[in-house]
């Protein structure tokens, strides 16, 4: 395959389609591969033991048919690795899930980094105060541009002043960015703030002064395992994106759509 998906060349064909297939979870899987996945570092914890095994589950997403390359950042921001006394490592184990997943990638990928809330996706009630937010996801988003990312996966968002948050400190560093949210009983996040307000914070305004298109996924409040066939039987689990939210026009996620 040509080398289409790197760089930002990954933009222009997610802007002109076909659809881009994106890869699923790095944490649930390394799990069900018995890999160590334990709280507090979950899945950074093979970035430190074993790393082999990151890289491993990103190849077999690209062997699968995946685009884009989720690199395994979920748990690599200081606030989460200060836990485990890991918090001066922070830029280092986000460079090391970067290169991991540019390695598998090679150029049949992009390689996105991942930006998750501070806290839990699933706890918007411990969203740190504005002044962290800021600061933090700044120096997660430096770090991720720094390992040379191709763009941001800013994903399972609660709140709308998380998520937008997230947003400037990618386009700061001058990455594009995707965004997900966690929803919950209809078009509402689970902060039971409107999904409306969700997409113009991270649509409007100044944050969409740097990229042509923004694009906001909605994800499931789960995680669906797909089987697919290629060269041998690969059982992976897919995040199950449901809707491509572009300017304000829904249409549903297919491959091949």
């Amino acid at each position: 395959m040509a080398a289409e998906y790197t760089g930002m060349k990954w933009l222009e064909r997610i802007a002109a389609g076909p659809v881009l297939l994106l890869d699923g979870a790095t944490g649930t899987e390394l799990e069900r591969r018995g890999v160590r996945a334990s709280l507090p570092l979950w899945s950074a914890h093979a970035l430190v033991h074993d790393p082999e095994s990151v890289r491993r589950v990103h190849s077999d997403y690209v062997a699968a048919g995946a685009d884009l390359l989720t690199a395994n950042t979920f748990r690599t921001q200081r606030r989460t690795l200060a836990r485990d006394g890991l918090g001066e490592r922070a830029a280092e184990l986000t460079a090391r899930a970067v290169s991991l997943a540019r390695i598998a990638a090679g150029d049949r990928a992009a390689v996105l980094g991942s930006a998750p809330p501070l806290e839990d996706c699933f706890s918007p009630e411990r969203v740190p105060d504005t002044d962290a937010l800021a600061r933090e996801h700044a120096e997660h988003a430096r770090n991720l541009a720094t390992a040379g990312a191709d763009g941001v996966l800013v994903e399972t968002m609660n709140t709308v002043r998380e998520a937008a948050a997230a947003a400037r400190a990618a386009r700061d560093v001058g990455l594009p960015v995707l965004v997900s949210f966690t929803c919950w009983e209809g078009a509402h996040l689970l902060s039971r703030e409107p999904l409306a307000e969700a997409i113009e914070a991270v649509r409007g305004g100044p944050l969409c002064g740097r990229t042509p298109k923004n694009y906001v996924f909605l994800w499931k409040a789960k995680i669906s395992k797909i089987i697919l066939q290629n060269h041998m039987d690969q059982q992976l689990f897919f995040k199950e994106p449901y809707f491509m939210m572009e300017n304000q026009r829904c249409s549903r996620w297919r491959r091949g759509s």
